[in-house]
């Protein structure tokens, strides 16, 4: 028994009232403070004990929350003596999370949902994923890879064209250094970009 599926059916109504809605995805931890509990596995260093949670969060784009559309919960394996670690490539939940998102879509005809991740999701199986099923839900992903575009520039170079920048000092707290943090801001509105075939990465 899925004791979610009551929250996901009710999470459904809601998205189904709005003409737009965004799909958050992102990845926390769950830290059980390196206790010895079967199911658990290292988190982001090898002592610590816990699972990964990655789930999918639906809001409306005035930031009303919605409800979990989808929960991805994984205990990662002990590195083996080779530094690597065995099991299932993590990246894939950012592809399973637009999956997810996909299926809804088809439910939820006359509501637009788009499935937003941050860098880790710039991913091209996500973008292949979502081509070949027809791209049903749109895909907002902040960049990490400078990639090429079909007209033959670059992303970044095409975004600074209707993006401006700003500049602020954070201050630090608990004895750490401040620092400037860079903003871009979108002015105006762009057009959409697509990644040229065979969404290579520039360098």
């Amino acid at each position: 028994m899925d004791i979610l599926e009551p929250h996901r059916q009710c999470t459904r109504e809601r998205m189904a009232t709005q003409p737009v809605v965004l799909c958050v995805q992102d990845t926390t931890e769950l830290n059980f403070n390196g206790q010895a509990i079967d199911g658990l596995g290292p988190l982001s260093f090898e002592a610590p004990r816990g699972m990964s949670l990655h789930p999918t969060y639906a809001i409306t784009p005035e930031r009303e929350p919605l409800g979990v559309v989808d929960a991805w919960r994984w205990a990662r394996e002990p590195k083996g003596p080779d530094g690597t670690r065995p099991g299932i490539k993590e990246r894939v939940r950012w592809g399973e999370g637009y999956a997810r998102v996909a299926d809804l879509a088809a439910e939820l005809p006359q509501t637009r949902l788009v499935d937003v991740a941050d860098r880790e999701g710039d991913l091209l199986d996500l973008m292949r994923g979502a081509r070949d099923l027809g791209n049903p839900a749109d895909w907002l992903l902040r960049a990490k890879h400078n990639r090429a575009l079909p007209e033959g520039d670059r992303l970044w170079a095409r975004a600074s064209r209707w993006a401006r920048s700003a500049s602020s000092c954070r201050r630090g707290a608990d004895g750490r250094r401040a620092r400037s943090i860079n903003r871009f801001m979108r002015n105006g509105s762009p057009s959409r970009m697509d990644a040229a075939a065979p969404w290579r990465r520039l360098a």
